[in-house]
């Protein structure tokens, strides 16, 4: 990686970050672009800038991996020390792919890889065979990573989903919501699915919006 960014880096340097690391390459990585960026030769005393390490990444450190490497290895790697569910990373990653890529063509490239692994995100939850989350991960990771051209040599502020903020502000409405269409599905015998697609539409507008009459 830093030949092919022109960059000179000590071998005790190399040494000292697979030290740190404890066998974590993400974290190698991580460590390297972090003391790299901005500097054409890479010295021991440029290590003062790492600290301490935590040992578990935050969501932060693995969307900096994700969009600033130019390898599918570390990209992939790099949800393997966060404690985040990948259906939560997608959403982090859609939100933020326009902060971070600038030129069009890598931003709807970007955006395809992600669809892609929207599509294996959903057959999950539509058929809850997790053989598929590899695809997705690798799409959304990889395939994002792969995205651009070079690396932007420049600091990006992630910010938090909004879908997902959404999500959390209408939890409790959702979770009544659900336990609506459980007790409607054992009243009309068929699944919640079904009710949604069918049979919510015309029950709206029976009951002007109010569902509650419905099993009242």
């Amino acid at each position: 990686m830093s030949k092919k960014e022109g960059i000179t880096i000590e071998k005790e340097v190399l040494r000292n970050l697979a030290k740190r690391a404890e066998g974590d390459l993400r974290a190698a990585i991580n460590d390297l672009e972090t003391v790299a960026r901005g500097r054409k030769k890479v010295t021991l005393e440029d290590l003062e800038v790492l600290g301490y390490r935590e040992r578990e990444a935050n969501i932060f450190d693995t969307l900096k991996v994700i969009f600033k490497t130019q390898s599918a290895l570390p990209a992939k790697l790099a949800i393997t020390n966060i404690d985040k569910d990948p259906e939560e990373l997608f959403w982090w990653i859609e939100n933020n792919i326009t902060k971070e890529y600038e030129k069009p063509e890598e931003i709807a490239k970007a955006f395809d890889f992600l669809s892609k692994a929207d599509l294996f995100r959903q057959r999950i939850n539509l058929t809850q065979n997790w053989k598929f989350r590899a695809y997705m991960i690798d799409l959304m990771t990889a395939g994002v990573a792969l995205s651009k051209k070079e690396m932007y040599r420049k600091f990006t502020k992630y910010e938090y989903p909004k879908r997902l903020a959404i999500l959390g502000s209408t939890k409790g409405l959702r979770k009544e919501e659900k336990e609506l269409f459980l007790k409607l599905s054992q009243l009309l015998h068929c699944s919640t699915r079904k009710i949604r697609l069918e049979y919510l539409p015309y029950l709206k507008i029976i009951f002007k919006g109010n569902l509650e009459k419905i099993i009242s």
